[in-house]
C-alpha cells in the first residue's frame, strides 16, 4: 500500500506522543533490529523508531512510502 501525503502527516502526528521502542544505532540495521523490529509491529499497531545519526537514517532506512 502506497501511502499518501495526508496519510503519513497522521501518522507523525499520531507517533509524536509516542515512546520510541525500537532504536537503530551505531551498527545500523542489523538482524536483530529487524526481528525486534517485526515483535514490535506484531504488538503495536504504530511503532516509533529512534536512529542513532542522521547517515543511517538515510542510508539504512530510506524514505519508503510502503506499508
Amino acid at each position: 500500500m502506497i501511502l499518501t501525503p495526508d496519510r503519513i502527516k497522521q501518522f507523525r502526528t499520531l507517533g509524536h506522543a509516542l515512546k520510541p521502542i525500537v532504536t537503530i544505532a551505531g551498527n545500523g540495521l542489523s538482524e536483530n533490529v529487524l526481528a525486534e523490529l517485526e515483535r514490535a509491529l506484531s504488538d503495536h499497531e504504530l511503532v516509533k523508531v529512534k536512529t542513532g545519526d542522521t547517515r543511517t537514517r538515510h542510508s539504512q532506512i530510506g524514505r519508503r512510502r510502503y506499508v
